[in-house]
């Protein structure tokens, strides 16, 4: 599904004309199986799109709340693949977008090659890499799009026209 399910999900709240509920946690706080039972309870309360944090050693572009469950994350067995493990888990029962949102270090780790894949076979439909700009990873971007996977990007309040347009120009789900 990938993209197909992101699509539809806005397009039905277009329709609707609701705002998006996205609800977001990090891997691994408290616990993995207990962000999973977390994630459950969101997708059973009908959240729109679930985002999947995976825990960051050196988190720069999050404020004290999430960075403090980062650390505690990573103590407790949050990691990239422990969010995929989720993911999969969750994905046998829900049909709500999953995303990815990670820093590009743990994908390095993981194998940037061998990420597309995974994230196929974990039912997730797209990643948001928080501190990778769309100049970077070639070869990562090449491989999400030939899986129809999103990328989500960031702008900064100070982004100019032509950085938002380049920025925008990679953007998918």
């Amino acid at each position: 599904m990938t993209l197909a399910r992101i699509e539809a999900r806005f397009k039905n709240l277009a329709e609707t004309q609701r705002t998006a509920l996205v609800g977001f946690l990090t891997t691994g706080d408290p616990s993995v199986e207990d962000s999973y039972q977390c994630a459950k309870a969101l997708l059973e309360a009908g959240v729109d799109v679930l985002e999947l944090g995976v825990p960051f050693s050196d988190p720069t572009a999050d404020g004290p709340v999430i960075a403090a469950a980062s650390y505690r994350a990573i103590q407790n067995g949050g990691s990239l693949k422990a969010a995929l493990d989720v993911a999969r888990r969750l994905r046998a029962d829900f049909d709500a977008p999953i995303v990815l949102f990670t820093y590009y270090n743990p994908i390095v780790a993981f194998g940037e090659q061998a990420l597309p894949g995974a994230l196929v076979d974990a039912g997730v439909d797209a990643v948001l890499v928080v501190d990778l700009p769309p100049e970077e990873a070639p070869l990562l971007r090449q491989g999400l799009r030939e899986r129809d996977l999103g990328v989500v990007p960031l702008l900064t309040p100070t982004s100019g026209s032509v950085r938002e347009q380049a920025v925008l120009a990679d953007a998918r789900g």
